[in-house]
């Protein structure tokens, strides 16, 4: 205590235009981070899907695809004795496009 027995206070007032400053820093520092987050989390999921989508089938699915085409394009026999065939679907598409011209 001093002699005239007043206690020492800081008056001093904050700088408000630097607090102010700090705040707008930090935000737009938060919303660059969030937004960086974002993108980079778009980035890996896509790059992800692309991945699972370029490689290579399996071979249980290439064989039955393979299947299906040479079932898709061959003639077979559905019911010999009632004489049912199967046609290349090609040239069921275009018996069928001339049937209704």
């Amino acid at each position: 205590m001093s002699d005239t027995g007043h206690i020492g206070v800081d008056e001093s007032n904050p700088d408000n235009v630097k607090i102010t400053l700090l705040l707008a820093v930090m935000l737009i520092f938060m919303v660059v981070i969030v937004l960086w987050s974002i993108f980079f989390f778009k980035g890996m999921t896509t790059e992800i899907l692309n991945q699972k989508q370029l490689t290579p089938k399996v071979d249980e699915r290439q064989s039955l695809e393979l299947y299906e085409e040479s079932r898709l394009s061959s003639y077979s026999w559905v019911d010999q004795a009632k004489g049912i065939v199967q046609i290349p679907i090609r040239e069921a598409v275009l018996q069928v496009i001339d049937d209704y011209q």
